[in-house]
């Protein structure tokens, strides 16, 4: 069903409530063509049922409304057996033309159909004037989710070393002592002091089994006394060919003058008897 347009309902209305003069009721005709009728029909049921619902049963309804109500209901009043109240007509049983029969003073129980179209009728007018529904908003969230990302790892001891080397550290070589661990050993000691960081290199050093020794550096350093040099850490031998060992220290030191590998307890020692001394680098001077 299309809806009315605003003017065809306006005059609908107008129609059924006041009645319409000739001009009126030729535009209503234009408006509508075919269907002024009907239209009209279903108008004047709406406004007679609502009207019926709302107002006093015994109170007059509109004159215009009572002459049209009375014309739709002429055919089925011919039908139905004459209210008591009402007393037949003396002459012809249908009313003349112009003649207005009084209308029974409760039209309730006779026109349940009328109340009916009213609903209905309210119902389609509401349909025709209720907005289309709105479109679905669509809602953008962004979610920005962190996620920690690990340090890289540090570089292993032979790349480390490298780079000590590409920045123009000198190694020092290591010197073998008589103890039989350091026959045939070769390699070196890089240390950065400004980085307190460094790298040993070793090349035949003997395997040794940390449940029975161990390797411990120990770095001297000329402003502190030489019977409590620096720990720098212990460490093992478990492979052949050149091994690359960090330089743990445990203070800072200074001045490096000498760095020195004994043979140690599992663990290491405190203050070392020397008694196994392995290898020796001597800083050069300046």
């Amino acid at each position: 069903m299309n809806p009315l347009d605003p003017r065809a309902e306006e005059l609908l209305t107008q129609d059924a409530l006041e009645g319409l003069d000739e001009a009126e009721l030729r535009e209503l005709q234009d408006l509508l063509g075919d269907q002024l009728d009907p239209e009209r029909d279903t108008f004047a049921r709406a406004v007679a049922g609502l009207d019926l619902a709302h107002t006093d049963p015994t109170s007059e309804l509109p004159a215009h409304l009572r002459e049209r109500i009375l014309q739709e209901a002429a055919p089925f009043l011919r039908e139905a057996p004459a209210p008591a109240s009402i007393a037949p007509p003396a002459a012809p049983s249908a009313p003349s033309p112009g003649v207005v029969v009084p209308l029974p003073s409760r039209p309730r129980a006779a026109l349940p159909w009328v109340i009916a179209a009213a609903c209905l009728v309210a119902a389609l007018v509401a349909l025709w004037v209720r907005p289309p529904p709105a479109p679905p908003q669509i809602v953008s969230v962004t979610v920005t989710v962190s996620v920690p990302v690990p340090p890289p790892p540090p570089p292993a001891p032979r790349e480390a070393r490298a780079q000590l080397l590409a920045r123009g550290l000198a190694p020092i070589p290591w010197g073998g002592t008589k103890d039989p661990a350091a026959q045939g050993v070769e390699g070196d000691v890089l240390w950065d002091n400004a980085r307190q960081e460094g790298y040993m290199r070793f090349r035949g050093l003997a395997a040794n089994d940390p449940r029975k020794l161990q390797y411990q550096l120990w770095i001297f350093d000329k402003n502190q006394d030489a019977r409590h040099p620096v720990d720098g850490g212990v460490f093992d031998v478990n492979a052949e060919g050149e091994v690359v060992v960090p330089i743990t220290a445990k203070l800072q030191v200074r001045e490096p003058t000498l760095f020195a590998i004994t043979i140690e307890k599992p663990g290491g020692v405190v203050v070392s008897s020397r008694e196994r001394l392995v290898l020796a680098a001597k800083v050069p001077a300046g």
